[in-house]
């Protein structure tokens, strides 16, 4: 992030993520922020229709993002878990399958936004996000020690505990894919080591120009990036914490 997969992807990663990975020296950062923090390393309890682990280490104000993700489909017998790498990291979007050593890069969304529809100096964007997403405030609560707003989109089936627009907790109350994303553990503004940032050498990477929705697949509604057959792999998955 399944609720609306396009929606949940830009709202979990703004949401859904190497030297493919590192951004362009002689372009400066873009002059947004996605959250009012500006690193930090949270890691996640995945429940619903597929179960897990997902650790999300941000900097640049959420500009710059990696998510690893250990999931497994509860809705398959003795299915294998899938072992995952999401980054956004300047002008690329990358979606990886650390398992079959595959990923896919594409322009990055969130850069496209923010260059076209979002003025230079304006409000967070993961406030412009809910905002344009009919998101209403509908209370406060605390998660993994912080305060959080309490966020509902009624027309996605949505709920989101946001703590300075970073989110703490996401629920999907979809029927075919129900999902709840929880912060168990959360580290504000630590410094963030760079290869976290970068695939895996060994990784195979195909670079297109369009924007696809596997760029928007939550944690339980995820596709691999190339329809070549699993393999084995007892790799340590170097995001986890």
């Amino acid at each position: 992030m399944i609720l609306n997969c396009r929606c949940a992807w830009l709202f979990v990663a703004i949401f859904l993520i190497s030297g493919c990975g590192k951004a362009k020296p002689e372009k400066k950062e873009p002059p947004w922020k996605r959250y009012n923090a500006e690193s930090g390393i949270i890691k996640y309890k995945i429940e619903g229709s597929q179960e897990g682990t997902e650790t999300v280490y941000f900097d640049r104000w959420g500009m710059r993002e990696a998510r690893y993700s250990k999931v497994r489909e509860m809705a398959q017998e003795n299915a294998p878990v899938a072992n995952r790498l999401a980054i956004l990291d300047g002008d690329d979007m990358i979606y990886a399958d650390l398992d079959r050593k595959t990923a896919v890069k594409r322009p990055n969304l969130l850069t496209l936004m923010t260059e076209t529809e979002v003025p230079e100096g304006s409000a967070i964007l993961e406030e412009v996000v809910m905002t344009r997403m009919g998101g209403k405030l509908v209370g406060k609560e605390e998660i993994a020690g912080y305060p959080c707003d309490l966020w509902e989109v009624q027309k996605m089936a949505m709920k989101a505990c946001l703590w300075q627009w970073v989110p703490l907790r996401v629920e999907s109350l979809s029927d075919q894919n129900a999902f709840i994303l929880t912060a168990t553990r959360v580290e504000i503004n630590p410094v963030i080591p760079e290869n976290l940032f970068s695939l895996p050498q060994d990784i195979q990477v195909i670079e297109k120009q369009d924007v696809d929705d596997v760029y928007f697949k939550a944690p339980n509604d995820s596709k691999p990036p190339s329809e070549e057959s699993p393999q084995e792999s007892q790799s340590q998955n170097p995001g986890e914490v």
